[in-house]
């Protein structure tokens, strides 16, 4: 195995146990030597592949929105109707986070709630994450609406912002292992509330 190989593997091992530990402790609570511990790497190590812990994180986030577009691509990729793309969207969702293998949404939901009264690079950058899912949403929900099949006299970008933080508060309280707090129920209810059919 050469260096570049294994500086990568050092770099992913790393962006992994951070967004394993930011999901279940938090960012705050996650000190750096939590994951240096964890990876069984040094300082040096760690500082080869980031500058700081914040970066690592900002690193963390790119990768939660790049698997946000992964999911919505794939969600849609079959369907040749752009009004069917919103339902595909919320099943997809929800049935990954309902699986449990897929964390992302819990550690999105986890930093907007760390971050929202901040400022600096991990805040703005959380916000930006934040921006594009309501944009994304939105585009969703007009082209339902479009296509008759979400109720119209919702604004498209209220319904957004009423998925999106209905998910995050879902998610927040995910660890209370309440079935009220299932993303299949929640959004089953989001899609009762918008009339989507089907």
């Amino acid at each position: 195995m050469d260096i570049k190989s294994r500086g990568v593997q050092t770099r992913e091992a790393i962006l992994k146990v951070s967004a394993q530990s930011f999901t279940i402790h938090g960012y705050r609570d996650t000190s750096l030597s939590d994951i240096l511990s964890a990876v069984a790497i040094s300082k040096g190590a760690f500082y080869h592949h980031f500058k700081s812990k914040e970066e690592m994180a900002l690193a963390v986030l790119d990768e939660v929105r790049d698997d946000f577009a992964s999911i919505f691509e794939e969600a849609t990729a079959n369907l040749a109707s752009s009004d069917e793309h919103l339902r595909a969207v919320l099943r997809k969702l929800a049935d990954l986070h309902n699986g449990g293998q897929w964390t992302k949404g819990v550690l999105l939901a986890r930093l907007v709630q760390e971050t929202s009264a901040e400022e600096g690079l991990l805040a703005d950058r959380v916000r930006e994450v934040v921006a594009w899912l309501l944009g994304v949403l939105d585009s969703l929900v007009k082209a339902a609406q479009d296509g008759g099949k979400v109720r119209n006299d919702l604004p498209s970008d209220a319904a957004a912002s009423l998925i999106l933080s209905t998910w995050f508060g879902a998610a927040g309280l995910n660890g209370l292992q309440h079935e009220a707090f299932s993303l299949e129920v929640v959004f089953g209810a989001i899609m009762a509330l918008l009339n989507i059919d089907g």
